[in-house]
């Protein structure tokens, strides 16, 4: 295995690790926890409506500039509050990617409100309270996606970070005549510094665990109801969704000009190997050659079992050029891997989706490559013509 394929490995895993949703489960999953969301939305916006409600009513017998901004905020919560009502009232229909935007600029709000609450508390003595808390609430109460909660969380301690070198801080222990502090990593600035650093870390982790959890209810639930979309035993789609992803992504594939390719895979001589091993040991083929599938695939592209020892690759954004190379290096790979001592070899059929036929059509034509693959010696790769 070459380094820059290990590389990419490690960079695949990492990515699955802080954005756990996969392709297909990614739209049924975002709008199963809008409802969360909004649900969640209406309870904080409540909380920080009523929070600034009491400033604006505080400083309403004093001199303010920030009235006009108080009563922006109020209506921002207002909003959030009411938005959230419409949708769990089913009078508002919002998708989930809409939610996400939605809630990503909500918690935008909130966070940098905070910030500029604990930033003018600084100027009088105070503390970082309000950033704090809006950190967390953003990050432990919201459903978003790790990117959304990484961008939010990393702009305010920049800017926090940022504001720190020029903030007027209140006079110190020396007196009004104590030198006040205008550098970074220098006197009270570094312990705020560290505190909203920490503060972030954590914030960002939360927020994956948070998602993960929520992720794993909705897995569970889906397997209650029958609806998953896995094989049970290689965890890769099962015949019926493979086939409902070939179809979104025809689709995909005539509305944005893009070639797509489908690879038929089938293990060579699978049931001598049943006979000779037994069938436990055949088990533990088709879950190593599953995984060579995937470490060889991308994000975006689709594995499937096909049924018993086939399987099936649908390549987007592949034509039948790059799709050889790629069925020659898996066809390669397998060879060279020792099953517990036995050598397996598995044979290719590709077809490239012609916009003029139907899908079905697509994959007869795979199969039959891959018939050809078979009939001429097997271990091999062959493409329909």
């Amino acid at each position: 295995m070459s380094k820059l394929h290990e590389i990419r490995q490690y960079l695949k895993k990492l990515r699955n690790r802080i954005i756990p949703v996969n392709r297909l489960e990614r739209d049924v999953f975002y709008n199963d926890i809008a409802y969360d969301n909004f649900t969640r939305q209406i309870f904080i916006g409540l909380s920080y409506f009523v929070f600034e409600f009491w400033i604006y009513i505080t400083s309403y017998s004093k001199p303010s500039p920030n009235r006009g901004m108080l009563m922006f905020l109020m209506l921002v919560h207002l909003s959030a509050i009411m938005l959230g009502g419409l949708y769990r009232s089913g009078k508002l229909k919002i998708n989930g990617s809409v939610d996400q935007i939605i809630i990503t600029i909500y918690s935008i709000i909130i966070v940098f409100r905070g910030l500029q609450v604990s930033l003018g508390n600084l100027t009088r003595g105070g503390n970082i309270t309000p950033l704090i808390l809006a950190l967390t609430i953003t990050s432990a109460f919201f459903y978003r996606r790790f990117l959304s909660t990484l961008f939010v969380n990393i702009s305010a301690f920049v800017w926090f970070s940022y504001s720190l070198m020029s903030i007027e801080w209140p006079p110190g222990p020396g007196g009004p005549g104590a030198v006040q502090v205008q550098t970074l990593f220098d006197g009270r600035a570094i312990k705020y510094f560290n505190d909203v650093m920490l503060m972030t870390l954590i914030s960002c982790f939360l927020a994956i665990i948070i998602v993960e959890l929520r992720l794993k209810v909705f897995r569970e639930n889906v397997e209650l109801k029958g609806m998953s979309k896995l094989d049970s035993m290689t965890k890769l789609l099962n015949h019926i969704n493979i086939y409902d992803a070939l179809a979104i992504e025809a689709e995909r594939a005539v509305s944005s000009e893009v070639p797509l390719t489908i690879v038929m895979i089938d293990i060579d001589y699978f049931k001598k190997v049943n006979d000779n091993y037994g069938h436990v040991f055949g088990d533990k083929v088709i879950l190593g050659i599953s995984e060579i599938l995937k470490d060889h695939t991308r994000d975006s592209d689709y594995v499937g079992r096909y049924g018993g020892e086939e399987f099936m690759l649908i390549l987007t954004d592949t034509d039948i050029k790059k799709a050889q190379i790629l069925s020659e290096r898996i066809r390669s790979v397998v060879e060279s891997n020792d099953f517990n001592g036995i050598s397996v070899t598995v044979s290719l059929g590709l077809s490239q989706y012609d916009i003029l036929e139907n899908t079905t059509t697509t994959v007869e034509k795979a199969d039959k490559a891959l018939y050809r693959a078979k009939s001429n010696g097997r271990n091999r790769v062959e493409v329909y013509t």
